[in-house]
C-alpha cells in the first residue's frame, strides 16, 4: 500500500475509499468527527474491525468489531413460533466479498449467494453526525421467501452490558435466564435470540449500551413499519418487521428483521428485489440520547404537534364529563346495601375518588356532593374490618358475596392497600382533614403495610385469599407498594412510616430502577408491566419533596425516561385522508402515535390508550429537566384527540382498535370518566406552572389507583402570580371562541376576585375572545365585572361588553387576567 494512501486513511472527516480499491486496498473507512467506523479485507470478505464514537475523552471502541451480514430464505410456508426465535430458514451469514464506491461517495458492498444478489450501501448522514445511513437490496436467484437482517456492526459480552432494550417489549442491564421474565415480563433482555414485531414496539430502536458509554441502536427508516389504518379499516396485522437484542448467532447486538420471513413482501419469484434501508446511531451517551433522537429527529415526533388541532377543548370535555358524572343514566351510578351500609359507584366500582372529591367540592355540585358519603362508604368498605389474615387491608375492587374481590383471581396483593385505601383515603382526607374516621383507617392500612414489609423493605405480590401462601413467588414486587406509606406519614405525621417509606423506596431504586425491571397492577395480565411504572416516577418525586434526598429525584427521571419509551412515537402522521366508520379522517386524527399503552404486553391486540395520566406528570419532568422530548409526549396525548371522545359524554375510547365505535365503546366503563376527569385536570394545571415558571401553583395530592401518576388538585389554595387562589371547576362560567384555547378558573373569595386562564395549545399565535359569566362561580346572579388586571399575557376589553376579554397569545403563551366583582 502506498504512503499516500495510507495518510488518506487516517483523515477522521472524509469517506475514505481509494479509486484502486479493486486492486488490493486492505482497509477503508467512514469517519467524521463522530463516529469512526473501519472494515479490513479479509481472506472471507470485508470485516468491521474498529467502531467508535467521540466522546468528551476522545474515541470510545465500542466493544467487539463484526460487520457479518445475514439473510434468512425458505422455500415453504415457515413456522411463525421458528421465525420469532430465528431458527426457521436457512441463514446466509457472511462477509461481504465486493466492495466499491458509489456515485455519492457511499461505500457499496456486493455479495452474490445460492439464492440472491445483495448489495449493502453505507453513507454518513450530513445532517446527524452520529448517523450512518444504510440499504440493503436483495435480488432473488431462487424462489421463495426472504428477510434481510441488519448486519452485527459490534457485539457485546453479557458482563459488557450496560443497558438494552426494545421498546415495548424488554428492558435491563442485564440477560435474564428465565423466558417467563423476559420476554415474558421484559425483565431484563432475553439471554437467547428473541423477535418482536412493531405492533408492540412504540419506538422503533432497538439498542444497547456498553459499560464503556457507547450507545449502539438500529433505527428503521420511516415507513418500514406497518400503517395500522391504511385507508378504511385496521391493518395493525400487516406486519413488516421483527426486532430484537440478540442476532441469529446469540450474538448481543441490536438487530431488526424486514420483512418478516413468510410475512407480507417476503416472497419473491426470481429476478424480483427487496429493499430495506435504516440506520445504525453510534453514541458516547447513555441511551436516552439514542432515543430521544430516534424519537425527535428520524421520526419527527414534534411534526405532530403542528398537525394536530382540536374541535373541543380539554375544558369544555371536563364539562361534559361533569354533566355526564351528574347523569344517573349515563354515568350509571347506583347505590346498593353491603354489610347494612349504603356504598354507590359509578357502574361495578370506582376509579379515581379524589377526582370525585376534586370535581364535588371546586363545582359545589349538589349532586356531586350528595354522592360522596356513598363513595367514602365504598372505600371504607373496601377495607376489610373482619378479624383474620387479611384485616385492614383493601382486597381488591369490586364488591363481591364474600367481600371485595380482585380483577381477576384468589389473590390479595399489598399493593391494593397502597392504592384502594391509601391513596383515596389520603385523598379524601385532604379535602376533609376532620375525618376522623378516615384518619383511624389509614393508621390501620399503613399498620398493615408496616406488618407486611420485609426486613429489606419490600413486600410479596400476593398473597392466596385462602391459604395465605405467596400466589405468585416466582415474581417480585416491583412497584411503589411503598408509597402508601408516604401518604400516611403525610396523613397523620408518624415519623415511622415516613422511615419504612424510605426503606421501601431504596429497595425498589436498587431492584427495580437501577435494573429496570418492573411490575404492573393489571391482574387480568397477571400483572406484567403497565402504567405502575409511571406511578413510581410520580411516587418519587413526592419521596423527593418530603425528604429533599437528590437520589429520589434522580431515580423519579429515570424512572420517566424509561416510561416514555411506552409512548408510541411511530408511525410518523400525516394529513392523509381516511375514512373510519363511514368518517373521513385525516391520519393525524386517528394516529396511535402519542398515545400510552395499558401494560405492553397487551398493546398487540388493542393497541395504545387514551386515557392518558402520564400527561400530567410528562409536563412536570420538562420543568425539571428542560427536556422538550417530555413535554412534547405530553401535549400530543392531550391535543386533538376529538375522534376518540364520544360527543354527547365527553367519556373516550379505552383502546385504540375502538375508533370505529367510539360511542358504543367509549361508555362501557363509566367509571373512567372520573379517570379522565383527573389526568385531564392534572394536566392543565402543570402545563399553567410549567409556563409562568411556577407563578400559577396549585398544592397536589396523591395519585389515583392503577392506570398512572396523575394527582388531585382543589384541597386547598394555591398562588397565582402571589395572590391566594382556589381551583374552580364548575360548568358554564367561560365561553372561549377558539377549541384550541383552554382555561382554568379559580377565586380569591376573600377579594371577591376571580381568575381566568388561558392556555393557547397551539404551535402558532392566536387571539380569541373569552366571555366570564361570574354567577356559576360565586353563586350569586346579580355581581359584574368592576375592575380587572392582567397577570400575563396581551389582554385587552372586548369592546362594550361586560366581562368579555380578547386574548393575544404567543404559541404555547398563556394570558391571565383577575377580575374584581361587584
Amino acid at each position: 500500500m502506498s504512503t499516500s494512501f495510507r495518510r488518506l486513511l487516517v483523515s477522521p472527516l472524509t469517506l475514505l475509499l481509494p479509486a484502486a480499491l479493486a486492486f488490493g486496498a486492505e482497509s477503508v473507512q467512514l469517519a467524521n468527527e463522530r463516529v469512526k467506523l473501519v472494515w479490513q479485507r479479509e481472506a472471507d470478505g470485508w470485516h468491521v474491525r474498529e467502531l467508535a464514537a467521540r466522546g468528551p475523552g476522545g474515541w470510545v471502541p465500542f466493544a467487539h468489531p463484526s460487520g457479518r451480514h445475514t439473510i434468512v430464505h425458505i422455500d415453504r410456508r415457515p413456522a411463525g413460533k421458528l421465525v420469532e426465535v430465528q431458527k426457521e430458514g436457512t441463514a446466509w451469514p457472511y462477509f461481504p466479498g465486493e466492495l466499491s464506491r458509489g456515485a455519492d461517495g457511499a461505500l457499496v458492498f456486493t455479495e452474490n449467494l445460492p439464492p440472491a444478489k445483495v448489495i449493502t450501501e453505507w453513507r454518513h448522514d450530513p445532517q446527524f453526525p452520529g448517523d450512518v445511513r444504510v440499504t440493503m437490496t436483495l435480488t432473488a436467484t431462487k424462489r421463495g421467501s426472504f428477510s434481510l437482517a441488519t448486519p452485527t456492526l459490534a457485539y457485546l459480552e453479557r458482563d459488557e452490558l450496560a443497558w438494552g432494550m426494545v421498546p415495548g417489549n424488554w428492558y435491563g442491564t442485564d440477560l435474564q435466564r428465565n423466558a417467563e421474565l423476559s420476554p415474558g415480563y421484559s425483565q431484563g433482555l432475553p439471554d437467547r435470540p428473541t423477535l418482536v414485531t412493531e405492533t408492540n414496539t412504540m419506538t422503533l430502536c432497538p439498542l444497547l449500551t456498553s459499560k464503556s458509554g457507547v450507545t449502539l441502536a438500529v433505527i428503521p427508516e420511516p415507513g418500514s413499519a406497518m400503517d395500522p389504518w391504511e385507508n378504511d379499516q385496521s391493518t395493525r396485522g400487516n406486519l413488516r418487521l421483527q426486532l430484537s437484542t440478540m442476532d441469529r448467532y446469540q450474538q448481543l447486538t441490536p438487530v431488526v428483521y424486514s420483512p418478516i420471513l413468510g410475512g407480507l413482501g417476503s416472497k419473491l419469484e426470481p429476478g424480483q428485489t427487496l429493499t430495506f434501508s435504516w440506520r445504525y446511531t453510534i453514541e458516547a451517551a447513555p441511551w436516552f440520547s439514542a432515543f430521544r433522537h430516534a424519537v425527535m429527529d428520524v421520526y419527527r415526533f414534534p411534526q405532530l404537534l403542528d398537525l394536530q388541532s382540536s374541535r373541543e377543548s380539554l375544558a369544555v370535555r371536563l364539562e361534559r364529563l361533569h354533566a355526564a358524572l351528574g347523569d344517573d343514566k349515563r354515568s350509571l351510578w347506583k347505590t346498593k346495601s353491603y354489610n347494612g351500609v349504603e356504598i354507590g359507584a359509578n357502574g361495578t366500582k370506582t376509579s379515581d375518588v379524589g377526582a370525585m372529591w376534586m370535581l364535588a367540592r371546586t363545582s359545589r355540585d349538589p349532586k356531586l356532593l350528595a354522592r360522596l358519603p356513598f363513595l367514602r362508604n365504598f372505600k371504607l368498605e373496601q377495607q376489610q374490618m373482619a378479624p383474620g389474615f387479611f384485616q385492614h387491608a383493601a382486597t381488591g375492587e369490586y364488591p363481591g358475596e364474600n367481600g371485595f374481590e380482585a380483577e381477576r383471581g384468589n389473590w390479595i396483593e399489598p399493593l391494593f392497600t397502597t392504592y384502594y385505601t391509601l391513596f383515596d383515603l389520603g385523598n379524601i382526607l385532604l379535602f376533609d382533614p376532620q375525618d376522623t374516621t378516615v384518619r383511624e383507617r389509614i393508621r390501620l392500612a399503613a399498620d398493615k403495610l408496616l406488618q407486611w414489609q420485609k426486613p429489606d423493605g419490600s413486600w410479596v405480590v400476593a398473597y392466596d385469599r385462602y391459604s395465605h401462601r405467596e400466589a405468585f413467588p416466582h415474581l417480585t414486587d416491583l412497584r411503589p407498594t411503598w408509597y402508601g406509606l408516604l401518604v400516611a406519614w403525610r396523613a397523620l405525621g408518624d415519623d415511622r412510616y415516613l422511615a419504612a417509606a424510605r426503606r421501601g423506596a431504596d429497595w425498589y431504586v436498587a431492584n427495580a430502577v437501577q435494573p429496570g425491571h418492573f411490575l404492573g397492577a393489571c391482574g387480568d395480565a397477571l400483572n406484567v408491566w403497565d402504567f405502575t411504572t409511571a406511578t413510581g416516577a410520580q411516587a418519587l418525586l413526592g419521596l423527593f419533596d418530603a425528604t429533599q434526598d437528590p437520589r429520589y429525584r434522580d431515580a423519579a427521571i429515570a424512572v420517566a425516561r424509561i416510561y416514555a419509551t411506552t409512548i408510541f412515537t411511530q408511525p410518523i402522521p400525516t394529513t392523509k385522508e381516511k375514512t373510519v366508520a363511514g368518517v373521513k379522517r385525516a391520519d393525524w386524527e386517528i394516529t396511535q402515535t402519542g398515545l400510552s399503552v395499558e401494560h405492553i404486553r397487551g398493546t398487540a391486540g388493542g393497541g395504545p390508550i387514551t386515557l392518558s395520566s402520564h400527561a400530567g406528570l410528562f409536563v412536570r419532568m420538562s420543568e425539571l429537566t428542560r427536556d422538550a422530548l417530555f413535554l412534547d409526549l405530553a401535549r400530543a396525548a392531550a391535543r386533538g384527540r376529538h375522534h376518540f371522545t364520544d360527543e354527547i359524554t365527553g367519556m373516550g375510547t379505552y383502546y385504540w382498535n375502538s375508533i370505529d365505535r367510539v360511542a358504543a365503546v367509549s361508555t362501557m366503563f363509566p367509571w373512567h370518566a372520573e379517570w379522565h376527569v383527573g389526568w385531564i385536570t392534572d394536566y392543565l394545571v402543570s402545563e399553567a406552572a410549567l409556563r409562568t415558571a411556577g407563578q400559577i401553583r396549585f398544592p397536589g395530592g396523591h395519585p389515583t389507583p392503577k392506570v398512572g401518576p396523575h394527582v388531585t388538585y382543589g384541597f386547598a389554595p394555591g398562588k397565582i402570580y402571589g395572590r391566594p387562589a382556589s381551583l374552580w371547576m364548575g360548568t358554564g362560567a367561560v365561553k372561549c371562541d377558539s377549541p384550541n384555547v383552554e382555561y382554568l378558573c379559580a377565586t380569591d373569595a376573600a377579594r371577591r376576585t376571580v381568575f381566568l386562564v388561558a392556555l393557547n395549545q397551539s404551535p402558532r399565535a392566536q387571539s380569541t375572545k373569552l366571555r366570564l359569566d361570574p354567577q356559576p362561580i360565586t353563586l350569586e346572579p346579580a355581581l359584574r365585572t368592576k375592575r380587572w388586571q392582567a397577570l400575563a399575557g396581551a389582554v385587552k376589553d372586548a369592546e362594550g361588553r361586560d366581562g368579555e376579554f380578547v386574548f393575544d397569545l404567543a404559541p404555547w403563551g398563556i394570558g391571565v387576567v383577575a377580575v374584581n366583582l361587584e
